[in-house]
């Protein structure tokens, strides 16, 4: 209703920040393909010189810049689109960060650069762009983006993956230690030091946080024990 209303009333940036809210609702159902359409429809909007001069707002500039890193989320679960093509729409993000002004919002780009590099395997890059991005966040709690847990999270789980457990297990026991972490960062931090754990060869720590794990998910339904 809101982004019919937004069309019917021709406001732009109604328009983009009601876009925005249907791709997330659509992403949490987990239909990407109609999340990614609505994220296109944005980008086309910001890429417009003749749309862009009316979206001169902050919540609108928000809602495009989330646009950018959530189109390369979506993205990710669709096999039509190759996976290193991604990093165009990343180019094009960084891009447009730096011409409005918010460089300082790159975190979240950053981030979604290391997970793609991670799916091609590449993954010193994937740690690269995983510390920046962590850093970044660190620098600028306030910027649109993902939280610091999740920027925690990602860097661990691509750490653990290259071999480098005992980098990882700080970042799953920070999360573990802020009080601000969600139920599903701690039950995905608990997972995660239990794969640590294994690869220390310590048993007794992975049967112990591996327990924690299901003991958060099994109030989650099945989804959440995969």
């Amino acid at each position: 209703r809101a982004v019919q209303a937004a069309r019917h009333l021709d406001d732009l940036v109604l328009l983009v920040r009601a876009l925005h809210l249907e791709a997330s609702a659509l992403s949490i159902l987990g239909d990407h393909a109609a999340a990614l359409a609505r994220n296109t429809e944005i980008l086309g909007l910001a890429h417009d010189p003749a749309a862009s001069t009316r979206l001169d707002h902050p919540d609108a500039a928000r809602a495009i810049a989330r646009a950018h890193w959530n189109w390369v989320g979506c993205a990710r679960f669709l096999t039509s689109i190759a996976v290193r093509d991604l990093f165009d729409v990343l180019d094009a993000a960084d891009q447009w960060l730096t011409a409005t002004g918010h460089q300082h919002w790159r975190a979240a780009v950053l981030l979604q650069r290391a997970i793609v590099h991670q799916r091609l395997g590449e993954l010193d890059a994937a740690v690269s762009c995983a510390r920046e991005a962590f850093d970044v966040a660190l620098q600028h709690p306030d910027a649109p983006g993902y939280t610091l847990p999740t920027h925690r999270y990602r860097l661990g789980d691509i750490l653990r993956q290259a071999g480098r457990a005992d980098e990882a297990a700080p970042h799953y026991q920070a999360i573990l230690d802020d009080p601000g972490s969600s139920f599903y960062g701690r039950m995905g931090a608990h997972e995660g030091l239990a794969r640590c754990a294994i690869a220390a060869g310590d048993l007794g720590a992975a049967r112990r946080e591996a327990r924690l794990a299901v003991q958060l998910a099994e109030p989650l339904g099945d989804g959440a024990l995969f």
